[in-house]
């Protein structure tokens, strides 16, 4: 895979990604699980949500074949 196929793949799956977590928080945030209003007008509630909104869709983009967890799996070492 060349650079250019590479930041072409990688930029439809951010954006896929992106609006995925973008979902997931809304849903988070509107699910009654947090009292949203006892939050000040800073990132913790935000940055709190975004984690798990993370958390929750990571497991749909993970990798399937072998090859691919092993490399990821790898990567996460750097």
């Amino acid at each position: 895979m060349t650079k250019e196929q590479f930041d072409n793949r990688f930029g439809n799956l951010l954006a896929d990604v992106s609006a995925s977590i973008r979902k997931e928080a809304d849903r988070l945030f509107s699910c009654g699980g947090v009292d949203a209003a006892s939050y000040g007008d800073d990132y913790e509630l935000p940055k709190a949500v975004l984690y798990a909104a993370i958390f929750n869709v990571r497991a749909s983009r993970r990798p399937l074949s072998k090859r691919a967890k092993e490399d990821s799996a790898n990567l996460e070492h750097f």
